[in-house]
């Protein structure tokens, strides 16, 4: 108590002095004064700081290279991409050019990783495949590829320029979004701390027959044919798959509600208020108060007919089909008028 009682009689801390003291346990936990220490992934000694990858301040310390283009990629011939590329890779003046590729059919089934290393300081070649799943998309079986190839550079420490032709997993380690779950991408921030050098990813055009690209695009390939049994399938790849399959509803009555149809009609019913929607679809599942079958159901009434005609049970079907009370509604909201018959008046 005493202790809460001397706390509640300091001074508040000033906005300057709070950020004093953290500058100071800063410095006394680091030697490096807050403002002077560089966001990155290594601490000064030369190390990589582990870092959680989830966490908004995490660096993955990757130096993010592009093969520069002044005008569209379709403008120039496969010898000038080429030239470009090499050009770009040669100034990196890396001990290992690592250059990697995922492949999968149009499907987006069976997809296979390629990864192939060429050591500049002993001209060792090496080739390395991966089955990337029986359910896979082309950024998952490049993403993995990448995931290999760190993996790869963690045992065999030493400076490294990374190619690869997918712009979109350049961006997405560019970005460096915590946010970004994918559990490969996230795999790949986790693994980057542990290599030991500079690492370089280089984006580079595809299709432009540049030999190590062209190797990797191979093994990537030769991959699809591996056994995928064991090869977990994404959050991300199993949700694209589920919204592409057809809908079939099992339930007796939405199958006779819905019929052949693959979903409702979203672009009519999205443009109703929330209320009618909610009305709508409490009806149309047979879940509404207003409907004495729905009440029986639920025990809030002691019988389920239809009072309008005391026939059968009062369900959505038998209001909108069968209510012999409710002839004269159903011919007018339903039945096209007769102009043959309008007698002229009204």
């Amino acid at each position: 108590m005493g202790e809460i009682l001397q706390t509640k009689g300091r001074r508040p801390q000033k906005d300057h002095d709070l950020r004093e003291n953290a500058t100071t346990q800063t410095q006394n936990q680091t030697g490096i004064p807050l403002q002077d220490r560089t966001i990155d992934a290594r601490s000064t000694d030369g190390k990589r700081r582990s870092g959680e990858a989830g966490t908004p301040w995490y660096e993955t310390g990757i130096v993010f290279e592009k093969v520069q283009l002044e005008k569209k990629k379709n403008e120039y011939t496969s010898e000038e991409l080429r030239a470009r590329a090499t050009e770009k890779i040669e100034s990196l003046k890396c001990e290992y050019t690592v250059y990697t590729d995922g492949s999968t059919d149009h499907n987006q089934e069976n997809g296979g990783a390629g990864v192939y290393i060429e050591d500049n300081c002993t001209g060792v070649r090496h080739e390395m495949m991966f089955p990337a799943g029986r359910l896979c998309s082309s950024f998952g079986a490049e993403c993995l590829a990448m995931v290999e190839a760190v993996r790869w550079l963690t045992k065999n420490p030493g400076t490294a320029v990374i190619c690869t032709d997918s712009l979109s997993m350049h961006s997405a380690l560019m970005k460096n979004d915590w946010r970004n779950n994918t559990n490969l991408i996230v795999e790949i921030r986790n693994l980057m701390p542990s290599t030991n050098g500079k690492i370089s990813l280089l984006w580079i055009p595809a299709h432009c027959d540049l030999p190590g690209n062209e190797v990797a695009d191979d093994l990537a390939k030769r991959a699809t044919v591996l056994q995928q049994g064991e090869t977990p399938v994404s959050y991300a790849i199993a949700k694209a798959r589920i919204k592409r399959r057809k809908w079939s509803p099992k339930h007796e009555r939405a199958i006779e509600t819905y019929g052949e149809r693959r979903q409702p009609r979203i672009d009519i019913e999205s443009k109703w208020p929330r209320s009618v929607r909610s009305q709508y679809a409490r009806l149309r599942t047979g879940h509404a108060k207003e409907l004495r079958h729905y009440m029986y159901m639920i025990e809030k009434v002691d019988d389920p007919t239809c009072t309008a005609c005391g026939e059968d049970e009062e369900t959505i079907k038998h209001i909108l089909c069968h209510c012999p009370a409710l002839d004269w509604k159903r011919i007018m909201l339903f039945t096209e008028p007769d102009a043959s018959s309008y007698d002229g008046t009204t």
